[in-house]
């Protein structure tokens, strides 16, 4: 099935390799960055509320993830591995922060802070 092609990566060719992406990316090119979103974002999702038990924190983590992309691609090397395997070593160091951050909460003892801090104002959020 074919994937109409938006305004946001109308200016690229339909299937760059990851590695080319990447390079495109690095130049500043925002339409690269939504073609690998595209691509990849699924996946990251899966993988990341797989690793951490849930989807609650996925999306940040898959957020975190191609963030961390636009903000150093051009640190990525070809020659050192695949950019899929640049990608998940991104999600899965995030998903060890995440985790991290869980543990720390508990020992703590404010793993429900957003119980303690909700407001009964029903603006508050807005």
């Amino acid at each position: 099935m074919s994937q109409a092609r938006g305004p946001e990566t109308a200016g690229l060719p339909e299937r760059l390799d990851d590695g080319e992406l990447l390079a495109r990316i690095a130049a500043g090119e925002q339409p690269a960055l939504r073609q690998l979103i595209d691509r990849h974002g699924r996946g990251l999702h899966l993988f990341a509320a797989r690793y951490l038990g849930g989807s609650h924190d996925a999306e940040d983590v898959v957020q975190d993830v191609f963030f961390s992309v636009w903000n150093n691609a051009k640190r990525f090397d070809p020659a050192k591995g695949r950019a899929t395997t640049w990608l998940y070593r991104i999600a899965v160091n995030r998903c060890i922060d995440v985790k991290r951050w869980r543990r720390f909460r508990v020992f703590l003892g404010i793993e429900d802070t957003d119980d303690l801090f909700a407001s009964e104002d029903p603006l508050a959020d807005i």
